[in-house]
């Protein structure tokens, strides 16, 4: 089998040889396959999925989940990003893929390679979207409308621009501590200086704002700022395409609610569990931030130890965005470098065992003493407020994401 593309196609598809795709920068991306070539065929395969930069393909490797999926054991989500045609992706299902970054990365356009099997498993719609928490989506590519005509060659590789996202400038807008960055918001006592660090590209023009006053006009920089109240600040990067404006908002002496447990997962299946990056199923515990805000995580701890003398503290440089779902593996790898996956040095007993979350000075913030038996593939949680406080099981686990499911009884008791 071949190792790589064996057949291009760019000018008659999404790619034109006069078009250039603009940057746009997320750690998130979600593949969404909408039809196949047979409308009739529910299951869909690709060979690989290659993310590009104007520099060429991307050499950072995402975590690839495909939640819902119906996976084969090698014919996994992971074998998408193994450079290899020779293997592929499989699911019965044709569910979404999610390919989540270490950090945000930058792509003008994306690309996959069909696998060896029928072309009736090929898409022919889709959308394509990024986010930057893995909660709140931007569309960037939509193919939803008409079905897209490329030839049914097997191992044959396409690229595709990015057709809703304009020429517009791209930005960056950063808020920062000497403990704590944020692209979103910070909360700060009174007193503390903040930096804000801006960056543009194919702007003719930039405002930097807040509360309708031009603090700075140039294209990259940075500005301290010690405000007394709750403030925001906007960065609107102009061109003839159009205007990009990103926002973020310092939080001045706000009440900070502790992070918390929300979702956590033992005894995965092989062919439905969460992949970690060397491709094997694991257990994994979801961190919330209940905050408008960032948190720091350094000083917290995960552990099962219910005498406290046994943890995983979080990376000092840890940070928690503004309302997201942190995923941690607990895998017993025991990995805590930054910018990578993390790996508890502990795994789950699926009969149920003590699990908390504690702070500096082994101070016990929540715990399950023990938390009662799982089941394979479904997850204990905290209830949505419509279905009443406390945790249940769900079948349905969203790692990353809202409990958006309600709780019911696992298959198998």
């Amino acid at each position: 089998m071949p190792n790589r593309i064996t057949t291009f196609c760019l000018a008659c598809l999404g790619l034109l040889c006069c078009s250039v795709s603009a940057d746009v920068t997320f750690q998130y991306y979600r593949f969404v396959p909408l039809q196949l070539r047979d409308n009739g065929v529910s299951m869909i395969q690709l060979a690989d999925f290659t993310f590009y930069s104007e520099d060429g393909p991307l050499e950072e490797t995402p975590l690839v989940t495909n939640p819902g999926g119906n996976n084969p054991d090698n014919e996994r989500p992971a074998n998408l990003t193994d450079f290899d045609s020779g293997t592929k992706w499989l699911d019965f299902n044709r569910q979404a893929l999610i390919f989540h970054f270490p950090a945000p990365v930058t792509i003008d356009h994306f690309g996959f390679t069909t696998a060896n099997d029928a072309a009736s498993r090929d898409p022919v719609r889709w959308i394509l979207e990024g986010s930057l928490n893995g909660e709140t989506w931007t569309l960037l590519d939509d193919r939803s409308g008409s079905s897209e005509i490329y030839s049914t060659d097997r191992y044959a590789s396409y690229e595709w621009n990015l057709n809703q996202v304009s020429d517009t400038p791209s930005s960056t807008l950063t808020l920062s501590t000497a403990t704590i960055s944020s692209p979103n918001a910070l909360n700060i006592a009174t007193g503390t200086t903040t930096t804000i660090h801006w960056t543009t590209g194919d702007a003719t023009t930039v405002v930097l704002s807040s509360q309708n006053e031009t603090l700075a006009n140039s294209l990259n920089g940075s500005l301290s700022v010690s405000p007394t109240t709750t403030t925001s600040y906007t960065l609107s990067a102009s061109s003839e395409a159009g205007t990009t404006i990103r926002t973020v908002t310092l939080y001045v002496n706000e009440t900070e609610l502790n992070p918390m447990i929300n979702e956590f997962l033992s005894d995965p299946s092989s062919d439905k569990g969460l992949l970690d990056e060397d491709g094997e199923p694991s257990d994994w515990i979801e961190i919330y931030n209940p905050n408008p805000f960032a948190l720091s995580l350094n000083g917290f701890s995960l552990t099962d130890d219910p005498s406290l003398s046994s943890i995983w503290p979080f990376p000092t440089e840890a940070i928690i965005q503004p309302e997201e779902h942190l995923l941690v593996f607990a895998s017993s790898k025991n990995r805590s470098i930054s910018g990578e996956e993390w790996h508890t040095s502990f795994k789950l007993a699926k009969e149920g065992e003590y699990l908390a979350l504690i702070e500096s000075g082994n101070l016990v913030l929540q715990d399950f003493a023990p938390y009662p038996p799982m089941f394979e593939n479904a997850s204990y949680g905290a209830r949505l407020p419509s279905e009443g406080l406390g945790f249940d099981h769900f079948t349905t686990p969203t790692p990353r994401a809202q409990n958006d499911s309600p709780p019911e009884p696992p298959v198998h008791w």
